[in-house]
């Protein structure tokens, strides 16, 4: 154990088995569901970590495209524990669609930290993203591939140093690793800038492919998938 933080884990672990599952105290009119709201989450913890002199707050950080929200426990004796950050997309660029990323980024930041979820274990978030049944079916369709527009220099280089620090990771090779993913999107159709996105709010999976192709010694292919797995070469 780190005695840096012994009288916080002690603490935690007292309250652990009082927390309880976050009620569902909102309803989706529009979609007919019914979901627990932050508050609800706070209110799930918050007896416990009082009774046992823990309290938290969450600090917001600076992810392009992303809301971004940090966790951090502290405890009366002085101790702290972050519980690192957790990344939304946001969906709608505009100050609703920010504030809805970030509302769910805090949620999840929180019960990530302290173990807490909807009653049922389902929330407002997963249904909200659930697609309409029209929409599967449309996407069993053949698609043809679709070719993307150019996209900027500048805006890929700012995402792949953002993704750098998210995964906290400065190895040459890291970095040679999301390169060479851009010649398999390109041939794929698909926006490198977007699968840059969709790997900063998922740090951690990102670390795991790469930790993964680099045992495999086979991360210096160019033409690797961005996962790992070996893509077709693009023809001339």
């Amino acid at each position: 154990m780190n005695e840096s933080i012994k009288e916080l884990s002690a603490a935690m672990a007292k309250a652990f088995g009082e927390i309880k599952g976050a009620v569902k105290d909102k309803k989706n009119e529009h979609l007919k569901y019914e979901y627990a709201s932050l508050n609800s989450f706070i209110e799930a913890i918050r007896p416990a970590i009082i009774q046992h002199g823990l309290w938290f707050y969450q600090v917001i950080h600076t992810v392009l495209g992303c809301a971004a929200v940090e966790t951090i426990i502290m405890h009366s004796s002085g101790e702290s524990l972050t519980c690192g950050i957790v990344t939304v997309p946001v969906q709608k660029q505009d100050a609703q669609g920010y504030g809805s990323a970030l509302t769910y980024a805090r949620k999840y930041s929180l019960s990530s930290a302290f173990g807490v979820a909807p009653e049922d274990e389902d929330d407002d978030g997963e249904k909200a993203c659930a697609p309409p049944k029209k929409a599967v079916e449309e996407v069993k369709k053949p698609i043809a591939k679709q070719v993307m527009p150019v996209e900027s220099a500048a805006t890929k280089k700012l995402l792949l140093n953002q993704l750098v620090d998210v995964c906290n990771c400065s190895e040459p090779e890291f970095v040679e690793y999301l390169v060479k993913g851009e010649r398999y999107c390109i041939d794929e159709g698909l926006s490198f800038c977007d699968e840059l996105r969709r790997r900063i709010a998922n740090p951690v999976d990102t670390i795991a492919k790469y930790t993964r192709s680099k045992a495999q010694g086979a991360f210096k292919n160019l033409n690797e998938k961005p996962d790992g797995t070996e893509a077709q070469r693009a023809t001339a």
